[in-house]
């Protein structure tokens, strides 16, 4: 078993080696005397623990010292070796951070290196190359911008809630199994959304667009939950991605510009001003734009989505046919409502829309806010598909997605989450 690797860092030759030979015998030992060699050793090479003298970094406090640390690599433990305890209250929040007295004894000074190590989360699931391009690029500081709460699993399904650490504001995400396409994340992109009646993040009234760090923080965090590693980073979970919809793209393009090989999916309900920005300025990003219509008819839309109020079902359709002819691919997404958009009326309506110009991706309406509402089978869902594919429009079930059009064709992969 090898010995977990740990810095010392105290401009106090004698101090420092003399922690050293206390704990060379458990680990392996490498010592700094300077905050700028601190610096330097961190940035070129990774520790499990970094053993500090709390006042080595001149002007900068021993706090701010462990924030730069923890955008560097959130999962190395921290020990803070002071005489000041009021530096033991500052960083309770943090529990892989411990404040030691440097009057600690030998046995106890390891011990609290082993549970500061114990104690910081190690990226065990994430696959190697995906660390090494994180670390590389910096990219780990995007984990303190989001703070898991709890997590919960419902076939197949995983669901994260969280906080943004910034202000405490609740939020939250999937990640889905996909046998055929591999795992695929399933990101927030806004705090609340107020758009739909019928989806349970409806009831949660739009505050402000997530940043860039936010969206990111929550790719690398499903990441270390995906042993694989995912094949898929889709923007449609709570929220409207194109009411963050520079931040969006601008994720796209770090994360594309990286090797993890990520397929990019945007779903959203819609703006006329944010789609002839996607086809005007963004054609050249790689990612699918799914479109979620659910309702045909434009009085029943408006209704129950009174959040796109004002917004044609026709322009939309248009602009997703310009945007399909730059070579982007285009998916229409229906939700199958029993009772309220799965008539002959709505369908026949569906159909004149699509005009067998784009795949439709069709899924249930299971659980939600429409309490006089029945949740929508199988044998719903079978029944709209076969009326759309009766009419010549190519139909996806389930939650895949792709950078590729996959509704062109009678292989088109089909998936139930």
């Amino acid at each position: 078993m090898r010995k977990r690797k740990v810095l010392v860092v105290d401009d106090h030759r004698v101090v420092a080696e003399a922690i050293q030979a206390i704990l060379e015998s458990f680990f392996r030992v490498f010592v700094e005397y300077s905050f700028e060699g601190m610096c330097n050793a961190l940035l070129g090479e990774r520790f499990d623990c970094l053993v500090l003298d709390v006042n080595i970094g001149g002007d900068w406090p021993g706090t701010k010292i462990v924030k730069w640390v923890r955008g560097l690599d959130p999962w190395m433990g921290v020990i803070l070796m002071t005489a000041d305890p009021s530096l033991f209250y500052q960083t309770e929040q943090d529990p892989s951070v411990i404040c030691v007295d440097k009057d600690i004894g030998e046995d106890s000074l390891v011990r609290e290196i082993g549970d500061a190590i114990a104690r910081a989360r190690k990226p065990y699931s994430l696959r190697r190359e995906h660390f090494e391009i994180l670390y590389k690029h910096n990219l780990f500081s995007w984990i303190n911008a989001v703070r898991i709460v709890g997590l919960s699993a419902d076939h197949g399904t995983r669901r994260i809630e969280a906080v943004l650490t910034g202000d405490d504001i609740p939020l939250s995400w999937s990640l889905y199994t996909s046998p055929e396409e591999g795992d695929m994340i399933c990101i927030s992109s806004t705090s609340g959304c107020g758009r739909c009646l019928f989806c349970d993040s409806g009831a949660r009234p739009f505050k402000r667009p997530l940043t860039k760090e936010e969206m990111g923080g929550q790719v690398i965090l499903s990441m270390e939950m995906l042993p694989k590693g995912p094949k898929i980073v889709s923007f449609g979970s709570e929220g409207e991605p194109l009411l963050s919809l520079e931040n969006c793209c601008e994720l796209i393009e770090n994360l594309s510009r990286m090797e993890f090989g990520f397929k990019f999916s945007i779903i959203t309900t819609g703006d006329e001003d944010q789609l002839a920005v996607i086809r005007d300025r963004k054609s050249s990003l790689p990612f699918t734009l799914s479109w979620s219509c659910h309702f045909a008819r434009q009085e029943i839309r408006d209704f129950y989505m009174p959040g796109t109020s004002g917004q044609s079902i026709e322009r939309i359709i248009r602009l997703l046919r310009q945007i399909e002819g730059q070579g982007r691919p285009v998916i229409i997404r229906y939700m199958v409502i029993r009772g309220v958009n799965d008539g002959k009326d709505d369908i026949n309506k569906l159909i004149d829309l699509v005009d067998g110009k784009f795949p439709v991706r069709v899924v249930p309406h299971q659980k939600g806010r429409l309490k006089d509402v029945q949740p929508t089978t199988s044998e719903d869902v079978d029944a709209v598909i076969s009326m759309l594919e009766a009419s010549g429009i190519v139909c996806l079930k389930g939650e895949a997605i792709t950078n590729t059009n996959v509704g062109r064709g009678k292989n088109a992969p089909k998936w139930s989450a």
